[in-house]
């Protein structure tokens, strides 16, 4: 896939008008901590959902990041989408040998502010975000399979 194939959509807000708006939000027992993490996260995947028209998404989420990833499966579908997995049962050490091995960089100072002070919140991005809201789900016979 060449680089001009891809989609990246990001938040339309910069990080000073979260910080102008919504002082304080990092506090996941703030009440805007959820506004906030909304509008940064599922608003530009909504956007990107709604233009692509998906029926699958590769998730590289692993079980051992969270307490709600333990009990993902390895496929899932919800909200209209194909929720595919390939990593969920990877340990940490075996995505860096997979990234080492593969010459592939490695971002050691990655911090989502999203996940809290422990890293370990789940924005729940599948379950909670407007993808549920597609007009076109796929048809009842394929949610079996």
């Amino acid at each position: 896939m060449s680089t001009s194939a891809l989609n990246i959509d990001r938040s339309t807000l910069t990080p000073g008008d979260i910080e102008r708006h919504d002082a304080g939000w990092r506090d996941p027992a703030s009440p805007l901590f959820s506004l906030v993490v909304r509008k940064i996260k599922h608003e530009p995947l909504n956007r990107a959902v709604a233009e692509l028209k998906p029926n699958r998404w590769l998730r590289g989420i692993m079980r051992h990041a969270t307490p709600e990833r333990q009990l993902a499966a390895p496929v899932q579908f919800k909200n209209g989408l194909y929720q595919v997995h390939p990593i969920l049962d990877w340990s940490k050490a075996q995505a860096l040998a997979y990234l080492h091995r593969h010459g592939l960089p490695i971002n050691a100072d990655h911090w989502d502010p999203t996940k809290g002070r422990d890293q370990r919140g789940e924005c729940l991005i599948g379950d909670y975000c407007g993808l549920h809201q597609r007009a076109n789900p796929l048809p009842v016979q394929e949610q079996a399979s």
